[in-house]
């Protein structure tokens, strides 16, 4: 059976035979409008349910949740982000519903183009790349379908597309199935970080002897309840102003840097406290906007304002404990706010926050096996990187 890398010669694709279409003529758009407030509808699927370079749904909204005029959707169409056509939204929808009006409800032409191979095509640079070009606005850019509709691309013959519909599918599926693994490693990962870092309220009687009742929750008894400024120092980052930058010189390290939305740095010739820089394998914290932690993998640095070194006393915790202690506090918190909500994170609060410390060879076991599962986790996020570059190097062969 062919596997998706022999699909790989799809480049030596002979498309003499292939034919040029307007995009009316490939896809019908359902302009079929829908009112929440008068619809027996109950599926919402608004520009924030589709996830980019992805043709599945996997998150929906209720009637109840919008109002306005929206578009009705029925199994089978394809949801496409005509605004920010940069983001790649484009999915199919396995129900019937409704969704935003920002979005085109295409409907693939059989007698043009499988509606199988629809949504890939949908995702090829031939496709997004014009979508974009024909874009109109600034603040957010949107395709009007009238302009789209008269956009031609190159298709190949109905013969051929049963197949390359198959290989696509299968690349995807490739990928489906790894996020799903990835899906429960990652719940398996947050199951033991709450069973090591959080306590129970309440316990059964045979079991606690073996425990000690505190404030935070019964506790094995050979842990002890701490201040976290017991065990570490928070060590402040350093406000810059604008004429204090430079275009070379120390890297100053800015949350975008740690969570990976801008890689450009700055810099700085200043010199400074040896509080105020960092270095390799030194243990960050987020605590404004973004939040968590993170070991620096880089040169000595220097941190911004809101980030905290986080020096942990060796004698008493282990710096990669903390570390998983401080993701499980954030994952708390995150828990405990709901909707645009930021939590409240001070440098006190965290001073006196209050945990279960085990033993250092406890610390040690525990961090072993959190390791593991986050260097699952890690592998398999690679994994999913390498798949969808051949998905997408697959589609863009084709299209």
């Amino acid at each position: 059976m062919e596997t998706v890398t022999d699909t790989l010669t799809l480049k030596h694709l002979d498309k003499s035979t292939w034919k040029t279409y307007r995009f009316d003529q490939i896809a019908k758009n359902v302009n079929e409008r829908v009112d929440p407030t008068q619809t027996d509808l109950d599926v919402y699927v608004g520009l924030e349910h589709l996830d980019s370079e992805s043709i599945h749904i996997k998150r929906t909204g209720k009637r109840d949740d919008v109002s306005g005029t929206k578009l009705r959707f029925y199994p089978g169409d394809v949801i496409f982000g005509r605004r920010r056509a940069y983001q790649r939204k484009a999915a199919v929808t396995t129900c019937d519903g409704f969704c935003s009006a920002h979005a085109l409800v295409l409907r693939a032409k059989p007698d043009v183009i499988d509606p199988r191979l629809f949504p890939f095509f949908l995702h090829s640079d031939a496709f997004m790349h014009r979508a974009v070009d024909i874009s109109v606005g600034s603040l957010s850019p949107t395709i009007n379908w009238g302009t789209l509709k008269k956009e031609e691309f190159l298709l190949p013959p109905p013969d051929q597309q049963a197949r390359l519909a198959e290989l696509l599918w299968a690349a995807d599926e490739v990928v489906e199935r790894d996020k799903k693994v990835l899906n429960k490693t990652e719940v398996a990962l947050e199951i033991r970080l709450k069973n090591y870092f959080e306590f129970p309220a309440t316990i059964s009687s045979k079991r606690q002897s073996q425990y000690v009742k505190t404030e935070i929750g019964w506790m094995p008894a050979n842990y002890q309840l701490v201040q976290q400024k017991e065990v570490v120092d928070f060590i402040n980052g350093r406000a810059y102003k604008k004429q204090e930058w430079e275009e070379s010189g120390v890297p100053v390290i800015r949350l975008q840097n740690l969570t990976g939305t801008g890689e450009n740095f700055y810099y700085s010739n200043l010199k400074l406290p040896e509080k105020n820089y960092c270095e390799d394998g030194d243990l960050l914290y987020m605590w404004s906007a973004t939040f968590g932690a993170v070991i620096w993998r880089g040169d000595r640095a220097i941190f911004h304002y809101h980030i905290w070194n986080v020096k942990c006393k060796e004698d008493r915790i282990r710096q990669q404990f903390m570390y998983y202690n401080l993701e499980e506090i954030t994952r708390r918190m995150m828990r405990q706010v709901s909707g645009s909500t930021m939590p409240h994170i001070t440098k006190e609060g965290m001073e006196k926050l209050k945990i279960g410390l085990p033993p250092i060879e406890v610390q040690d076991e525990i961090v072993l096996v959190l390791d593991k599962i986050s260097g699952a986790i890690s592998l398999m996020k690679l994994k999913i990187t390498n798949s969808m570059e051949l998905r997408r190097a697959l589609i863009n062969q084709i299209f």
